[in-house]
C-alpha cells in the first residue's frame, strides 16, 4: 500500500509540473562533438550527427542526469533532433567555418577535436554510441531516435513541423525513470 501511495504521489508531482528541465547550451562543446564524430565516422552527414547527438545525450541523461552540451530536442519528421546543434549546422552549411565545412550534407572536419572540452564521462558516452552505431545503416540510425518521447511529441504537434521533446519525457524512457526524474526535479 505504501509503495502504491508513493507511486501515485510521484505521478501527481510529475504531471503537476509546469516547466520542463532546461540545460545551458554549450556551443563550443557541440562543435567539438561534431568534430569528434566526423573524425570517427567517415563521411558522416548532418542527419547522422543529429541522431548520434540524441543517442549520446540519452546515455548521458540516464547515467548522469544531464545532456553533454545542454541541448534541447525537438521531434521532427525523421526523428529526434538536437535543436541548437541543428541550427548551428544549418549556419555552417551556409557559411563554412575554420573548424567545419559541410558539402552535400557531409561534415568535413578542418581540425582535430579539442579533448580539453570533454570529461572522461563525456568521452565514454560518445565512444559507446559511436561503437554501437559505427556500422549501422542510415535508416537504422534514424529509427533509433523514434522512441516513446519522440512519438509523444510528434503525435501532439498538430500542424507544426516540429515539437519540443521535454527532458522529463525523455527521462521516462529509462528503467530507472522514477529515480532519474526525482533527481532532475530536485537538483
Amino acid at each position: 500500500m505504501f509503495k502504491e501511495l508513493l507511486a501515485i504521489n510521484w505521478i501527481k508531482r510529475i504531471f503537476s509540473m509546469k516547466k520542463d528541465i532546461e540545460f545551458k547550451f554549450d556551443e563550443e562543446k557541440s562543435i567539438e562533438i561534431i568534430l569528434y564524430l566526423a573524425k570517427k565516422i567517415p563521411e558522416i552527414d548532418v542527419f547522422s550527427i543529429c541522431k548520434l547527438f540524441y543517442l549520446i545525450d540519452k546515455v548521458s541523461l540516464e547515467e548522469r542526469g544531464r545532456f553533454i552540451c545542454g541541448e534541447k530536442y525537438v521531434a521532427m519528421q525523421n526523428g529526434a533532433v538536437p535543436s541548437k546543434t541543428f541550427d548551428l549546422l544549418k549556419k555552417i552549411r551556409n557559411n563554412p567555418t575554420k573548424d567545419i565545412v559541410i558539402e552535400n550534407e557531409v561534415i568535413i572536419p578542418q581540425r582535430e577535436p579539442n579533448p580539453d572540452f570533454f570529461s572522461q564521462f563525456d568521452v565514454n558516452c560518445i565512444k559507446k554510441v559511436v561503437g554501437d552505431n559505427k556500422d549501422v545503416s542510415y535508416w537504422e540510425r534514424g529509427q533509433q531516435t523514434h522512441d516513446g518521447a519522440y512519438k509523444k511529441a510528434w503525435d501532439s504537434r498538430g500542424n507544426k513541423k516540429s515539437n519540443p521533446m521535454p527532458v522529463l519525457s525523455i527521462a521516462k524512457e529509462f528503467p530507472n525513470s522514477e529515480e532519474l526524474i526525482d533527481y532532475l526535479v530536485n537538483n
